[in-house]
């Protein structure tokens, strides 16, 4: 009996632990994206999802449905990057260009993501490129609109 009901209690913890990122990608997918952020938060910090630090920290990134900021962009991106979310590394590679302080960061996670093909890490590799081809000859107003997503 205690191990039936032991089974049925994990179960029960483990399809709730699901939901919040499901429920996530859902509102992410219909452009709600209020509830995305708040299903995300909730998946990031009481099911300990990393996908959902990937997806929250794109949203973050692109502005969808919060405000650039590309620290937490950063922070939320590399822990999933950290986690083995390769896609994550492109992400924060193009994270780290825009943020045009730490861009010798980019290399390294769309160097991974091109290894697998990653069509997103190739448009991340040009830009990366673009911007470290010549930084005193690239102006800052084509820096600005090239940057932007």
């Amino acid at each position: 009996m205690f191990k039936k009901l032991l089974l049925i209690t994990i179960l029960a913890y483990s399809t709730m632990n699901a939901n919040n990122f499901r429920d996530g990608i859902i509102a992410f997918k219909k452009n709600d994206f209020m509830q995305a952020k708040q299903s995300f938060k909730k998946a990031i910090t009481k099911d300990k999802v990393i996908s959902a630090s990937y997806m929250l920290g794109r949203m973050y990134l692109h502005g969808k449905g919060v405000n650039v900021n590309l620290n937490k962009a950063i922070k939320l991106l590399g822990y999933a990057y950290s986690y083995g979310n390769i896609p994550a590394g492109c992400y924060l590679s193009e994270a780290h260009i825009r943020n045009d302080k730490k861009v010798y960061l980019a290399a390294e996670g769309v160097k991974r993501g091109m290894a697998i093909n990653l069509p997103y890490c190739e448009k991340i590799f040009m830009m990366w490129r673009a911007y470290n081809s010549d930084l005193i000859t690239f102006p800052s107003s084509l820096q600005k609109q090239f940057l932007k997503k």
